[in-house]
């Protein structure tokens, strides 16, 4: 047996004793956990609503036709704004 056939042979069971120790365990789990967490993470804080301005139009439409009148910009914003907390929800 060459010099390189033990250095392999000497590796992989440097490997094999490692795989079973449970601190070598506790962090491969640890790091896959902590990995999961920032992918999930990062997908929560895509979660942004979007009111396209067809929404907006149709906001402003329902209140003309409703009223008779437009909405006051204080009123328009609060239309919006509880359009925003209904896609929320």
């Amino acid at each position: 047996m060459s010099f390189a056939n033990k250095r392999v042979t000497s590796a992989y069971h440097w490997f094999l004793r490692l795989i079973r120790e449970p601190l070598a365990q506790f962090f491969v789990l640890g790091a896959v956990v902590f990995v999961l967490s920032q992918y999930s993470k990062a997908r929560a804080d895509n979660d942004t609503i979007w009111i396209t301005p067809g929404q907006i139009r149709v906001i402003h439409e329902t209140f003309r036709q409703q009223y008779g009148r437009a909405a006051s910009p204080t009123k328009f914003e609060a239309l919006v704004t509880r359009r925003a907390e209904q896609e929320a929800s």
